[in-house]
């Protein structure tokens, strides 16, 4: 009986550790950053994100646009970091700011109701969530 027992534990154990593995090859498996941009809530779509520099070099002077689901798909970047990127709004609204890129599965940017006035805007990701102001254009003899 009590080898049974013992069996029954060695058999849940093994569940267990084959779920933390899994679970651990899974998030490490996701190959894709989702980068979702929402105005006071809705999608925005063919929103152009051009990055400027970033921490991870091989999205620097790449030029993104998102879907209809106000969405821009890319491959996971090699390290966690910001990036400094211009957003370019259909209605003609241009943004300068440090986004938050990390190598998480998902990202959303948020311009709010009032953004127009104070120019905050909230970034979120897995744990953690940030309001900021955005930065304006520099000013330059072009």
């Amino acid at each position: 009986m009590e080898v049974r027992h013992k069996g029954e534990l060695y058999a849940i154990g093994s569940v267990i550790l084959l779920l933390i593995v899994w679970l651990l090859v899974w998030s490490y498996w996701t190959r894709h950053l989702t980068i979702t941009f929402l105005d006071s809530g809705k999608p925005i779509e063919g929103l152009t994100m051009e990055v400027t520099i970033a921490d991870a070099s091989e999205l620097n002077g790449k030029v993104f646009r998102t879907n209809a689901d106000g969405q821009i798909i890319l491959s996971r970047p090699s390290v966690n970091g910001d990036a400094l990127v211009t957003l370019r709004c259909p209605n003609g609204r241009r943004v300068n700011i440090s986004l938050p890129i990390k190598r998480v599965s998902w990202t959303s940017f948020e311009f709010g109701p009032t953004y127009d006035k104070d120019m905050m805007f909230t970034t979120s990701f897995p744990g953690r969530t940030v309001t900021q102001r955005s930065f304006p254009d520099p000013t330059g003899s072009e």
